[in-house]
């Protein structure tokens, strides 16, 4: 039945009367002082009034044309919150249609059914949703170029298309929600009661009940011009309001909403002011973030809404003492009102709130008679903003929307709706709402109603949260359940533990024996306990911790320092292995029919494979390699989401590798079958049908299924990695025999250990495992060998750290040398450890595993290969020498101090890293801990059958520098900040006078750092050359920087700088003279000692240098002299007549030179800096000279010393048949 028909068999007729939301639309938009605001922004795009009002129209006009919308018409919506969620939202209103949101985490049966049953003129979604969509359905995709922009412009220039008029009483809105049969119930929301009244008929909706409620709202808590209003919570009641104020909707992302740290960051960043909390959302952030935070966070905020769930006076008065400025509304109740005269000990929950004028509201007992003011009965709703009813439901519209008692109808209309709610009026009219009342149970011929006991109960002051349940049969076995706790707190550690628990948890009691996330704890509320447990004992507990004792008792005994050793490691692990052995041997018959069937050559080529992780790192690979070189067809067995689909899921994880293509595209469809499915649940969760059916029809199974996850303890990893595999050998030895390649990992091998080979027995080391993902991938191997020892054809393959592959870039990003890559890009800093980076480029593996199982499988059964490159992996500082090649800079510090870096950095890429940082990295001997691995059956393999198509590759620079720019060119990491030179002067010898400060220190730490060159600084300074050696050698060790104190005026300290310098060099490549002096003075003054300072430094001093470095340069025939002159050498300076003078000398010098010396392959180059941001000028001591001729703060920008020291790396490194004899630099707002 459609809407529409719905409607009428409702007896309802749309017809005109007052105002809808596209009348306050138009009106807004009719505003010349409105119309070019932005409202509405999403991520980076933005769009003013005008322009979302063209695209909802075009849009609407689509509708109507191409889909036939039409009024009584249901226009679906499926997507993420984003801002084509509002264009389809307001289109969907213009169009005459009624709104229909679908969740996207609907099941896609239940998607389906509401599809079915609803029959929408057309379906809003985006391109990552409209895959789960049925084949026919009328689809309006909004892709990701932009195409349909482009749809409905052309349409808006072929067709006139006449849009309908709104009226108040047209359908506009559609919801569905869960009913008590587990069927989803739909709402024809003609225009719904007032958004106090949300909980009773699902969702707040457009037209004449939403114009009523914006309009209150619009009047009790109207906007300011510069307003700015977050938006996700309750998305659809919340993203009209701004806009028809014209007024800034800002759209908060759906993986930002519910992390307290990004919400807050995101507040600040976008100036909000307004936003709609949940009541439990806004106490986690209150809960989770520091009081800094909180006041940066909320500085520009007016008005705070609360809605969703029952709220507490202790939030309100909480909040409102934190922030007394911010307006606080509780379910569209103004909360400084409702704290007068209430005492937080006289009330738990804050009233709901008066009711907004039209809105009527019912107070009646089971005989549908009023009750007193303050006495509770069930809450009914009525007047014109009441809903039409439930879609195809006429039970349920009989049994809830009922004919009002005679007696009311003058008051209140001729028809209610029973919302099934518990509560009462005060005396002044405010509603208090105490719960839900579906809750009538009949215990010995009494009827008893639970949530009138669960009232009762949380009017005691020592009673925070309660529950009250029925247990057993109708009749006489039907009572009340008492729940009483085994065992109380006994210790003083434990009473503390209890009383944090029960404020976390909201239990009054507390069985300090059972389980945390038992007693209903997720991630959200662990992070808030460990913090308050962290504040109570001082003690810094870990989400692993928190696994490894989830009770009050365990807890208890480690902050007692009972139980100290790693948790672990009281796993017994033999035990575990004993517990889920299959022992069950291959039939004889079923191995002998195997056996017979390998005798073909290749015979795993063109065979059925069931591929377990396939959206995984290595799966993905796997499957994309299986696909490629080989005939096989493949079953890829996926876990379902509640937000994509299996096969989504699966082209999300290729797509996200890199490796969906056009080629794997055709393939996925000709030679994959997707499965929906779990490897830790018994037969993978498949119907009996298609158990039996894989079984047969599966040849060999790679089971790389796998949860990685260096924190969490055994327990937690024991579903996938232990039962999963276990699953799997049951699998395989079901009906028929089909071997099976299992990898494993090399964590299964306990730390520090060398030389270990495959055929190494783990079994004698097992109880060093001290972590719960090498504990758990023991044991799993452990049960491959043992059906392995029965008979069952098999191969291990343990793996190591998996790298991208060679031609791409796309990493694990789990990954831990990844995520230590990312720390010294984004700190700039990297910890002064230096360890062995094991590192296997992921296709390598991928391209290994694939030839075993089709190729060469036969011989190799039994055996395990190790991937890993332990023989030939680089150093960290390697690393990092090669990515300052790249032009990063990386300086060299200590481990705390990396940590600090690290644990401080707001980077959401290293949140990840900050986790195992603090989890696991407690000193320099985490990075140790690795051992040291042989792969002699690998090696075997390359170096035979596997000859000519593969060899282990080497992690070198080359694939380092690719992997980092492939990372540059997706985003995930900056540009370098200078370009990438790197090693153009690896070798050289460069001498730099004045090095102690200013240019010549960029100059000196640019060509070691920058350049890779060998650095003798000179200067008088001896203490800042050691500082700046320090520096230097902090930034790279790959250079030698030696310092040599030297007065260039001083032919004996020069000859003394060169001959130590050949001492420890060799020889001089490069003499860089930046020693130099300016003093501005007025010659009316006449000679000062400062004319001849400078005449000494800038001639003498120059002159010195390039006599005492020529002769070596002219005896090796080669050698580079780099002058740092000035502008004042090309023109010259009142106010610094001398000083030009001396520039004017260099400069002839210089030019000589060249023409002597060009033979003997000695390249001569003047850098000609203009104002240069030093201490230069500061020296002078003729202040009306200064400031008379000093333009250098005439307010533009000069240049900085590394723009000098630039210069003169690009100098440097030009070929050798090309000579660079003058570079004139100067800020481009002051030219000679």
């Amino acid at each position: 039945m459609t809407p529409q028909r719905a409607l009428e068999e409702n007896g309802y007729s749309a017809h005109p009367g007052d105002e809808s939301l596209i009348d306050l639309l138009e009106h807004v938009v009719s505003d010349p002082n409105r119309q070019n605001r932005t409202v509405l922004q999403c991520g980076q795009r933005r769009w003013t009034l005008l322009e979302l009002n063209a695209i909802a129209d075009g849009l609407a006009k689509l509708f109507v044309h191409k889909f036939g919308c039409k009024k009584g018409s249901c226009v679906a919506i499926y997507m993420n919150k984003r801002a084509e969620y509002v264009f389809s939202y307001i289109a969907a209103l213009k169009s005459g249609g009624a709104y229909l949101p679908l969740d996207i985490s609907y099941p896609e049966s239940l998607l389906n059914s509401v599809l079915e049953e609803v029959s929408p003129a057309v379906i809003c979604t985006t391109s990552d949703h409209a895959q789960r969509l049925p084949e026919n359905a009328p689809a309006f995709v909004f892709d990701e170029d932009g195409a349909w922009l482009d749809e409905i412009k052309n349409l808006s220039k072929e067709v006139n298309v006449q849009l309908p008029r709104i009226y108040a009483d047209d359908l506009a809105y559609i919801v569905y929600s869960s009913g008590t049969t587990g069927k989803p119930k739909g709402y024809l929301a003609k225009e719904n009661i007032h958004a106090d009244f949300w909980r009773f008929i699902g969702i707040a909706c457009p037209h004449r009940g939403a114009v009523i409620s914006y309009k209150f709202r619009f009047d009790r808590y109207p906007y300011k011009a510069d307003d700015v209003v977050a938006c996700n919570v309750f998305f659809v009641w919340e993203l009209f309001r701004p806009i028809l104020q014209g007024i800034k909707m800002v759209i908060v992302p759906d993986d930002v909403i519910y992390d307290p740290t990004q919400l807050c960051q995101f507040l600040v960043e976008n100036k909000v002011t307004r936003m709609l909390f949940t009541p439990s959302l806004l106490e986690t952030v209150l809960d989770t973030q520091s009081g800094e935070i909180l006041n940066e966070s909320l500085k520009l905020f007016r008005v705070v809404h609360l809605c969703g769930e029952v709220v507490t006076c202790a939030l309100l008065n909480r909040f409102m003492k934190l922030f007394p400025r911010i307006q606080c509304v509780n379910l569209y109740r103004d909360s400084r009102r409702s704290r007068r005269g209430l005492k937080p000990e006289d009330r738990k929950y804050a009233p709901v709130g008066k009711v907004v004028d039209q809105v009527k509201v019912l107070i009646l007992d089971s005989s549908f008679q009023k009750v007193p003011i303050g006495v509770p009965g069930e809450i009914y709703v009525a007047g014109p903003t009441l809903a039409h009813g439930y879609i195809n439901r006429p039970e349920l519209n009989k049994n809830r929307f009922l004919e009002v008692p005679e007696e009311y109808r003058h008051d209140v209309g001729n028809r209610m709706y029973r919302t099934g709610d518990w509560g009462y009026l005060l005396p002044n009219s405010v509603l208090e709402i105490c719960g839900r009342c579906d809750t009538l149970v009949r215990i010995r011929g009494y009827g008893v109603e639970l949530q009138a006991i669960e009232s009762t109960l949380l009017k005691l002051k020592y009673v925070s949260s309660c529950a009250v349940v029925s247990i057993g049969a109708e009749g006489d076995d039907k009572q009340l359940a008492a729940y009483i706790a085994e065992a109380l707190p006994q210790t003083p550690t434990e009473r503390k533990l209890a009383k944090i628990w029960s404020e976390v948890l909201h239990h009054s009691t507390l069985d300090i024996q059972e389980s945390f996330f038992d007693l209903g704890g997720h991630s959200l509320l662990a992070a808030r306990l460990l913090v308050k447990v962290s504040h109570e004992f001082g003690t810094e507990l870990t989400m692993r911790d928190l696994f490894s004792a989830p009770t009050v008792y365990e807890m208890a005994r480690i902050l007692d320092g009972v139980e100290r050793g790693s948790p672990e490691q009281t796993i017994d692990l033999s035990h575990q292995i004993e517990t889920h052995d299959v022992k069950d041997n291959v039939m004889d018959l079923h191995l002998r029919a195997f056996w017979r069937s390998t005798e073909w050559d290749s015979r795993f080529f063109r065979s059925n494979v069931l591929l377990t992780g396939v959206t995984g790192f290595l799966g993905s690979h796997i499957l994309a390699q299986l696909l490629a070189s080989t005939q096989v067809r493949v079953v890829c067995l996926v876990r379902e989401s509640a937000t994509e689909s299996v096969e989504q899921r699966l082209n999300n994880s290729l797509k996200k590798y890199g490796l969906l293509n056009k080629t794997i595209e055709n393939q996925l469809k000709d030679r994959v079958r997707i499965m929906a499915g779990d490897i830790a649940l018994v037969q993978f969760g498949l119907s009996e049908d298609n158990y039996h059916f894989l079984s047969y029809d599966v040849d060999l199974v790679v089971h790389s299924a796998a949860y990685v996850n260096l924190i969490y303890p055994y327990q937690a990893l024991h579903g996938i990695n232990v039962l999963g595999t276990r699953n799997v050998l049951d699998f395989c030895l079901k009906n028929k025999v089909k071997p099976l390649h299992y990898i494993s990992t090399d964590a299964v091998i306990p730390a520090g250990l060398k030389d270990i080979d495959e055929d190494f027995p783990v079994e004698l080391l097992k109880d060093k495992l001290s972590d719960g993902y090498g504990q758990s991938k023991y044991v799993a191997e452990q049960l491959v060998r043992r059906s392995q020892s029965r008979g069952l054809p098999s191969i291990i393959y343990r793996l190591g750290n998996q790298g991208p592959a060679s031609d791409a870039g796309n990493w694990n990003e789990q990954d831990f040398t990844y995520l230590m890559l990312l720390s010294v890009i984004q700190t700039g800093k990297t910890p002064d450890v230096d360890w062995a980076v094991e590192l296997t480029p992921v296709d390598f593996s991928s391209k290994f595993i694939t030839e075993v199982v089709t190729n060469c499988f036969c011989p190799n059964v039994g055996k395990t290969f190790h991937l890993t490159n332990s023989q030939k992996a680089p150093k960290w500082s390697q690393l990092m020498d090669w990515i300052c090649r790249l032009g990063f800079r990386i300086e060299k510090v200590s481990l705390d101090e990396w940590i600090d870096a690290v644990m401080i950095s707001n980077d959401t890429s290293l949140q990840h890293l900050q986790k195992l940082v603090q989890v696991m990295i407690r000193d320099e001997e985490f990075f140790f801990s690795q051992s040291h691995y042989l792969r002699s059956n690998t090696d075997n393999l390359l170096q035979s059958t596997l000859k000519k198509k593969l060899s282990y590759p080497v992690i070198e620079e080359r694939l380092i520098h690719h992997w980092l720019q492939q990372l540059i060119e997706r985003g995930r990491i900056p540009m370098p900040p200078r370009p990438p030179r790197g090693n153009q002067l690896v070798g050289k010898v460069c001498i730099v006078t004045g090095a102690s400060e200013g240019i010549g220190e960029a100059i000196a730490r640019t060509l070691a750092v920058d350049g890779g060159a060998n650095v003798v600084v000179a200067s008088r300074q001896l203490d800042r050359l050691r500082q700046l050696t320090t520096k230097i050698t902090s930034l790279t060790d790959s250079t030698t920087v030696l310092p040599i104190a030297c007065d260039v005026t001083k032919r004996s300290d020069v000859e003394q700088l060169v001959a130590e310098t050949l001492e420890r060099f060799g020889k001089v490549d490069v003499l860089v003279n930046c020693a130099g002096c300016m003093y501005y003075c007025m010659t009316k003054n006449g000679y000062t000692e400062e004319w001849s300072r400078q005449i000494d430094v800038n001639c003498h001093g120059t002159t010195n240098m390039i006599g005492a470095v020529v002769p070596h340069m002219i005896a090796r025939k080669k050698g580079h002299i780099v002058n740092i002159t000035s502008d004042a050498g090309k023109r010259g300076f009142a106010g610094l007549a001398v000083y030009s003078g001396t520039k004017f000398y260099i400069e002839g010098l210089s030019q000589g030179l060249r023409q002597e010396l060009v033979e003997y392959n000695i390249r001569i180059t003047n850098v000609q800096p203009g104002d240069v941001l030093t201490k230069l000028a500061s020296r002078s001591t003729d202040s009306e000279a200064r400031s008379q001729y000093d333009f250098s703060k005439a307010g533009h920008k000069i240049l900085d010393p590394e723009d000098v020291a630039q210069s003169v790396l690009f100098a440097l490194s030009q070929p050798a048949h090309v000579a660079v004899n003058e570079l004139l630099i100067e800020p481009q707002a002051a030219p000679i």
